[in-house]
């Protein structure tokens, strides 16, 4: 498994009804045309099939691609941002439940998106993956979104995260599990072993000047969950954000998304997707 990420509180859960419940829901809903992988979701989902948004928070996908003609159904185990996001889209269909045990039968979806949401697994993302599998008609298409282990990560960020977390320890305080970041070697190697053949693999980032990837490591150092919609960073982060990416988009991306098909297999599965350039 990639690099665990903690958070400072006494419960070994995070309260996700206390996480939605302090996001401005308007402003979090018009970020999706800030996303770059925008295109990505309209290129792969089928318009005329029904789409899960398998933890959907408070639905700002599900309502957003049903305002482009899709039919799509959310489903988050929050009340409490299943409830914010009816309150500002009063007929978004919803349904409140864990991605590891669904109530909907087998092969009801012809496709899915799940953003943000098998990383907060400790014991790994498998489960979640098999009953997305599940679900999902034959050839549909499943979108993956998980923390990307970039390179600034890996060589400074993780480290100074890993010193902090000592000394946190040291003094006391007690750590509870938030996510894990993963290489796309690796969330395409358990989409593989769930059933899926994975198609491509595409940076998952905000487009200038906002930005997941420096935004998120400046604030997971200083420790704490707290939600935004600004994801602003200051002069220098974005001159830093601006150098890295005309080398190559993946270096500081926040995320790693997976396009991914279900299929029968008829001979073992292998991981063919290699690591993107760095």
């Amino acid at each position: 498994m990639s690099f665990k990420v903690y958070f400072f509180k006494a419960s070994p859960e995070i309260d996700w009804s206390e996480y939605w419940h302090n996001y401005d829901v308007a402003e979090h809903f018009a970020l999706i045309e800030a996303e770059t992988t925008l295109s990505v979701v309209l290129k792969y989902l089928p318009q005329n099939g029904v789409i899960l948004d398998a933890g959907c928070g408070l639905g700002r996908w599900t309502q957003y691609l049903r305002q482009r003609g899709y039919r799509v159904v959310g489903l988050d185990k929050s009340l409490e941002g299943l409830k914010a996001g009816r309150d500002h889209a009063p007929s978004l269909p919803v349904v409140c439940a864990s991605v590891l045990e669904t109530p909907f039968p087998k092969e009801s979806f012809d496709g899915a998106i799940c953003f943000g949401l098998v990383e907060h697994f400790e014991g790994g993302p498998a489960d979640a993956l098999a009953e997305l599998h599940r679900i999902l008609t034959q050839g549909g298409f499943l979108l993956v979104s998980v923390p990307y282990n970039n390179l600034v990560r890996r060589l400074l960020v993780n480290p100074l995260y890993g010193l902090r977390n000592l000394k946190r320890r040291l003094l006391g305080y007690q750590l509870a599990f938030n996510e894990y970041r993963f290489s796309a070697r690796e969330l395409s190697h358990f989409l593989t072993e769930s059933g899926f053949d994975v198609i491509a693999c595409y940076p998952d980032e905000f487009k200038p000047p906002r930005c997941k990837g420096l935004f998120v490591d400046a604030r997971s150092l200083q420790g704490g969950l707290r939600p935004t919609t600004s994801w602003e960073l200051g002069s220098i982060a974005k001159r830093l954000r601006g150098l890295l990416d005309s080398i190559s988009p993946w270096l500081c991306c926040g995320g790693v998304l997976c396009v991914a098909k279900r299929v029968t297999r008829t001979q073992p599965a292998t991981t063919c997707v290699k690591e993107p350039n760095q």
